[in-house]
């Protein structure tokens, strides 16, 4: 497998030729080149951003209750003024 022929100034290769030992090339490198420290951080990295995101949701969920809970009680509260004006009329 060489030269497929020249057209001109160019030099025309087959298409394995070209691209074809680049991936031998790369299926060549054995996988321990990079140490398996460097990946470490990078996945702890990621998973501890993913823990402060899943953290930061939970609290904006905690303070969406809390607001409804604090509407609920106000409602609760009114309702309660209200019956016992209720009561005092009747009363009376």
């Amino acid at each position: 497998m060489g030269i497929l022929g020249i057209v001109g100034n160019i030099i025309v290769f087959p298409f394995r030729l070209i691209f074809g030992r680049r991936k031998e090339k790369e299926e060549q490198l054995p996988q321990e080149t990079l140490p398996a420290q460097a990946m470490q951080p990078k996945a702890i990295d990621t998973s501890m951003e993913n823990l402060k995101a899943k953290i930061d949701m939970m609290m904006a969920q905690v303070e969406s209750i809390k607001l409804e809970y604090q509407a609920l009680d106000q409602r609760i509260q009114n309702m309660e003024r209200m019956l016992r004006e209720i009561y005092m009329i009747a009363k009376s």
